[in-house]
């Protein structure tokens, strides 16, 4: 498998002069507003086990809001203003809980979309150039091993 770097490199072959900011990350987002909150969801795209890193901004009370939920592992991440943290998003449904209507809260999140890797694995081409049946097999295979990959995390009871 393309590690974050090479799979970047490899897509910026043809484009030399295209640097990313967020490297080793492909996509970076600014979510701003006075409650930047994330609805639930998982990054079906991404990475599978794939790292997205979220970084919390503002001027809220972590203890009161704006916590980060993983709800496959059952679990309520605290995260500060300026705390980083980093989990895989195309394996758990996620979102944040409301702040208090005083509060600010935004957020960065740095995330590899699953394509650009799979991009570098079939050698410049994309899932469009598979076959169905070729596809549907991939579509089962990364299906099993995302329950596989999960069993492997702690879940909180």
């Amino acid at each position: 498998m393309s590690t974050y770097y090479g799979a970047l490199d490899k897509s910026l072959q043809e484009s030399r002069n295209v640097e990313f900011l967020a490297k080793p990350y492909a996509s970076v987002c600014l979510n701003t507003g006075d409650n930047a909150l994330s609805k639930r969801h998982r990054d079906l795209y991404n990475l599978l086990l794939g790292l997205c890193a979220i970084l919390a901004l503002g001027d809220f009370d972590s203890k009161l809001g704006g916590c980060l939920v993983l709800e496959e592992a059952r679990v309520i991440v605290e995260l500060a203003p300026g705390d980083v943290f980093l989990f895989p998003s195309a394996m758990f449904t996620h979102w944040n809980i409301t702040i208090q209507p005083y509060e600010k809260r935004n957020s960065m999140a740095y995330w590899t979309s699953g394509n650009v890797f799979l991009w570098a694995e079939l050698d410049g081409a994309g899932l469009s150039k598979l076959s169905k049946e070729e596809r549907t097999a991939f579509e089962l295979r990364r299906e099993g091993l995302q329950a596989q990959l999960r069993s492997h995390f702690p879940i909180v009871a």
